[in-house]
């Protein structure tokens, strides 16, 4: 709400680090601040790499693919699949996901996204 207020858009970029682009293992990330001022890139970046099949099992999260985010502000943390891509939702994950939207932050009850559709 506050990037809406300022009139801010972010950006993150996925830059195929490792694998194809049909089975990736690992990316850089780096975000782009585009504002009043124009579209800055956020100096620093992160990485991305694919977990196995098995990890995501023995997380409780079958059927998911799952993506280990590293050297985070917010510390290491596991991005998780939740829908595939035509838009089914792939369980448990997704329950999983409305349960905690529904419990969790600052706004439980409310998902927030930029867009949805073609070419997001």
């Amino acid at each position: 709400a506050v990037m809406a207020q300022l009139n801010i858009d972010l950006w993150y970029h996925f830059v195929l680090q490792e694998g194809t682009v049909d089975a990736p293992t690992n990316f850089e990330l780096y975000a782009e601040v585009d504002g009043p001022a124009g579209r800055v890139k956020v100096k620093r970046g992160w990485s991305m790499e694919l977990r196995s099949s098995e990890y995501a099992k023995q997380q409780g999260y079958q059927g998911s693919v799952v993506w280990r985010r590293i050297g985070s502000d917010l510390g290491d943390y596991d991005l998780v699949q939740v829908v595939d891509g035509e838009g089914n939702p792939v369980q448990p994950a997704f329950d999983q996901w409305r349960k905690d939207c529904e419990t969790d932050g600052e706004s439980p009850g409310e998902i927030h996204y930029f867009a949805a559709g073609e070419g997001c």
